[in-house]
């Protein structure tokens, strides 16, 4: 019941947004993806997402700023100016440190557009709860130098069968293939990890987002956000 709650409101929420942005269609500066939901995450991890605008106006369009209401965030902009047709990236860096259950959060961008001078990407995610039970095993990953694939197992303890219909991963520092893509009731869902060869010296941060499709009584799918950590020396 507590699951299906919270679903619900989430449904809402994602409503309320989309019904109020007049961007789409009116030219000027457009996000391409207005909404990213990372779904069911850890506490005390940073998450990474990129943003893509693109400008369907007639001008060119400067990226005057771009900010964020909470310390919990940092937003950085990869382009400043972009010529029709042009897309850009506006990079993001979420902690869930000081959270717990489901968070909404809006980043303001602003450019010298007519059409769209103002306008928020709104970014969500279910803190430490884990619906209807499908938790990630183990919740992040560590790789250090010498580490080969890593496993990631999810047991579906409840419902009737979950498949992955499509993993997103941040970059290409990882890549993430599903061993066992569909797992019936008290059976597992079976994921294989793999961090990039050729990297240099230091620490990476990345994450990678998995989407289940659950029984036909839910009418959304279900996202799992996991964090990765890959140190090279």
């Amino acid at each position: 019941m507590k699951d299906t709650v919270m679903r619900s409101i989430a449904a809402a929420l994602v409503m309320v947004i989309c019904s109020g942005s007049l961007l789409y269609g009116q030219g000027g500066l457009v996000p391409i993806d207005q909404i990213y939901d990372f779904g069911a995450v850890g506490i005390d991890f940073t998450l990474f997402h990129d943003f893509r605008l693109i400008n369907q106006g007639e001008k060119p369009v400067r990226l005057d700023s771009v900010k964020v209401a909470c310390d919990c965030s940092r937003v950085w902009l990869v382009d400043t100016t972009l010529d029709p047709g042009d897309t850009g990236i506006i990079s993001l860096q979420f902690n869930t440190k000081d959270y717990y259950g489901r968070t909404s959060k809006a980043l303001h961008v602003y450019a010298d557009s007519v059409q769209t001078a103002h306008f928020e990407c709104f970014y969500l995610s279910t803190v430490g709860q884990w619906m209807m039970g499908l938790k990630p095993d183990p919740i992040s990953l560590f790789f250090l130098p010498g580490h080969e694939a890593k496993n990631i197992k999810i047991l579906n303890p409840a419902l009737d069968g979950v498949e992955v219909i499509d993993i997103d991963t941040h970059n290409d520092w990882i890549e993430v293939k599903a061993l066992e893509e569909q797992a019936g009731k008290q059976e597992v869902l079976l994921l294989q990890v793999v961090a990039a060869d050729g990297l240099t010296k230091g620490t990476y941060q990345t994450n990678f987002r998995i989407t289940l499709s659950l029984p036909e009584e839910f009418e959304e799918p279900l996202f799992i956000t996991v964090p990765v950590k890959i140190v090279r020396y």
